[in-house]
């Protein structure tokens, strides 16, 4: 077909994939009798009910159009609404003095202070405050098409301006690899770096590729440092595979080992030599995380409460007084409560129906009986969990999320401010990443008694392992609950759980046991075979009376034939059925995921509901939630990607939240990423049921592996802090 150029608007967005860098829109063209078509384009930034132009390079299929080109429509009224957009300086009848005026003018003429005066009437501070905005606008548009016309995420350009100023673009050609500091991945900066004449083994991008190769082994395999060897080993492998030069292109050690000491000069990294003669590499951020967690733990320890026998009495008095209206704890449960109390530092940990809930009010009731004025915070990663804890606690107290105990406010940074606590406990504690941990002690008082709460075997989620690593510690006294000693103790599930935990599948001696209605295994013989049984298990379920709410599906992965992309779709276009579908990935009925922290609205990553209402008007897209803790948002165009379906999630993602009925996928494709602390989590997720499908044998294998350790010295760093510590009082 013959090029052409087309205007349209966009209606809706079907998929934005930026790994694959392919998108597809629903789009109005204007002109031809208003006709709806698809385009797919390799930009994501396009955004809902906005005007652009393109060019037709090819036609997919029917009413399907490949484009490239593409460019916002000039619209004076548009323009100016967008440039003093949320400006409480420029009223409603300002914006449209300057429509008005300007009609005819170009958008350039905006700048001139002395036209806006002229044509709008305006004072010279005014006009001037106005021309200013304008400006910076237009170069932060212009720096948003240098980004459009090297296949960069457009809508990053309002952060890279902000950060760099007018001269972005000059500092972006000078040090294209800046733009990983904005989300930008080392493939495209390579591109772009490529474009502008740098070499693959220039300085400056082995640099910014050991900071990436860091933080990508933070973000995704958890790790807190990496050894000096393994990363001269793999890094021109990992910048081969995932940047923009083509071909395996090896990068000399002299220079890595350069890039490392000039690093380390700037302090973008520390190196630490461990008591196994590794040398570690940080990020700087994560050095200091980590020594700041084990100061602070060396000096509760060294700093050790001297208890008195009335305290000590006291605690018995008032367990006898806890066991006359309550199950009598048992022997550890009575150690977890004392140390608890008169512990700086301690760590109650235990399989899922051991006691940890009732063992938590416990505490909380004895350090009431002992301390009346003592100021008592309990806290947990997500909003279900505290949920969950606030139904326990004593009349007057509320749980926390660690977010809001923090104080982090609209822009998501953390308060200053010194936390008046007496005692806190940390629920959920194996979800805390390292540098969340060291937001939270960095601001307690000296005397804060801690109590970390949580369960080992879960999988331990984003950078570090902190819980496990205290839990272990020969420093802190722990307790471990391993009696099951909940009123449904005879749960197939509960000894399934505990039976994992100690790495014993189907095919063992005195293994997993199935039991219909309660546990379950649906063996399938192919992958492909899995949507249609999940769809299957799902309608047999609401058919014995459960509602699709009771249900949650989690996978191990999101792609893939049993990852959550799919499994969404599949329960979308099956149970919640709708013609906006065609437009809208999102409808009215869908249960959905928040899926990054939005801090204007306190409503967090993980956090989920249902979509009550999905609206347009005019050209303005609404969708309200009704969110779990019973709070309704309203999301519009811009933030509408923050939601995502999910009536299947991740199992990363399920962690501290408890559904009636769990189906878990696990399928020959999992094979190398299943591992027992997944299993494990997935499964003890589940309150009432839970139904495995897929292949037995895939499921045995990875019941016997165990998660990955996370490179980690807190350990090591504690007990040298409590030396050093004691060395100075000596």
């Amino acid at each position: 077909m013959i090029e052409r150029k087309i205007k349209f608007t966009v209606i809706g967005i079907k998929y934005e994939n930026e790994a694959i860098d392919i998108c597809r829109a629903v789009v109005r063209i204007k002109g031809e009798n208003n006709e709806r078509v698809d385009i797919v384009y390799n930009s994501v930034n396009l955004v809902i009910n906005k005007e652009y132009e393109a060019l037709v390079i090819s036609e997919v299929k029917a009413k399907v159009f490949r484009v490239k080109e593409i460019k916002e429509v000039d619209n004076i009224g548009t323009f100016v609404k967008e440039a003093l957009a949320n400006d409480k300086k420029i009223t409603k009848e300002d914006y449209e003095d300057i429509v008005k005026s300007f009609e005819q003018q170009s958008l350039e003429e905006l700048v001139n202070k002395e036209a806006l005066i002229s044509l709008s009437g305006f004072d010279e501070e005014k006009a001037e405050y106005i021309s200013k905005k304008v400006k910076a606008y237009i170069e932060m548009l212009r720096v948003k098409e240098y980004l459009r016309a090297n296949n960069i995420k457009a809508s990053l350009a309002e952060k890279i301006y902000e950060s760099l100023g007018e001269k972005a673009i000059e500092a972006i050609n000078r040090n294209p690899y800046v733009l990983l500091d904005f989300e930008v991945n080392l493939k495209s900066a390579d591109k772009l770096a490529k474009s502008l004449g740098f070499n693959y083994n220039s300085e400056i991008r082995v640099k910014y590729g050991i900071l990436e190769y860091l933080k990508y082994n933070a973000d995704y395999n958890g790790h807190v440092f990496i050894d000096k060897e393994e990363l001269m080993k793999n890094l021109s492998e990992y910048m081969s595979k995932l940047g923009g030069y083509l071909g395996k292109l090896n990068i000399e050690k002299e220079l890595i080992t350069k890039a490392l000491d000039n690093l380390e000069n700037e302090k973008e990294i520390n190196t630490y030599y461990n008591a196994d003669n590794i040398e570690c590499i940080y990020i700087s951020q994560l050095y200091d995380c980590e020594t700041g967690i084990a100061e602070i733990i060396s000096r509760k320890i060294i700093n050790k409460t001297v208890v008195s026998r009335e305290i000590l009495s006291k605690i018995d008095d008032f367990i006898k007084t806890y066991s006359q209206s309550n199950a009598e704890p048992t022997k550890d449960q009575v150690k977890a409560i004392k140390n608890a109390v008169t512990e700086n530092i301690s760590v109650l940990s235990g399989f899922p129906g051991t006691g940890k809930t009732s063992t938590l009010t416990a505490i909380v009731g004895c350090i009431k009986h002992i301390y009346e004025e003592a100021k008592i915070e309990v806290v947990a990663f997500t909003g279900r969990a505290v949920s969950r804890i606030n139904e326990i606690l004593p009349q007057g107290m509320e749980a926390k999320t660690i977010h809001r105990l923090l104080g982090i406010g609209k822009s998501g940074q953390i308060s200053e401010r010194v936390l008046d606590i007496d005692f806190l406990i940390m629920d959920e504690s194996t979800l805390i990443s390292m540098p969340l941990m060291y937001a939270v002690l960095s601001r307690l008082k000296a005397d804060t008694k801690i109590l970390f709460v949580g369960d080992q075997n879960q999988i331990t989620s984003g950078i570090g392992q902190v819980f496990s690593d205290i839990s272990n510690s020969s420093e802190i006294k722990g307790e471990h609950l391993t009696k099951i000693l909940r009123q449904d103790g005879n749960s197939v599930i509960l000894k399934n759980i505990k039976k994992m935990a100690e790495y014993t599948g189907f095919t063992d001696k005195s293994g997993l046991k199935c039991k219909n209605g309660e546990f379950e295994f649906v063996e399938i013989d192919r992958n492909s075979e899995i949507k249609n049984k999940i769809e299957e298990e799902v309608s047999k379920l609401i058919k014995e009376g459960y509602t699709l709410n009771d249900v949650q599906i989690l996978s191990p992965i999101k792609s893939g034939k049993g990852g959550t992309y799919t499994l969404n779709k599949t329960i979308q276009e099956k149970f919640n059925p709708n013609p906006k579908r065609a437009i809208y990935n999102l409808v009215a009925g869908d249960r959905v995921m928040q899926n990054i922290n939005d801090y204007n609205r306190s409503i967090f990553n993980g956090e989920t509901g249902i979509i009550i209402r999905n609206e347009v008007d005019g050209n303005t897209r609404r969708v309200t939630v009704k969110f779990n803790s019973n709070k309704i948002v309203e999301y519009m165009d811009g933030n509408i990607s923050e939601l995502e379906p999910c009536y299947a999630m991740t199992i990363h993602k399920s962690q501290g939240s408890q559904f009636p009925i769990v189906i878990i996928p696990v399928l020959k494709e999992h094979k190398s990423i299943l591992n027992s602390n997944i299993l494990y989590t997935g499964c003890s997720r589940a309150e009432k049921r839970v139904i495995l499908i897929g292949n037995k044998e895939t499921f045995d294998t990875a019941i016997k592996n165990p998660q990955s350790t996370k490179n980690s010295n807190l350990n090591e760093m504690i007990e040298v802090r409590i030396k050093e510590n004691l060395d100075k009082i000596a």
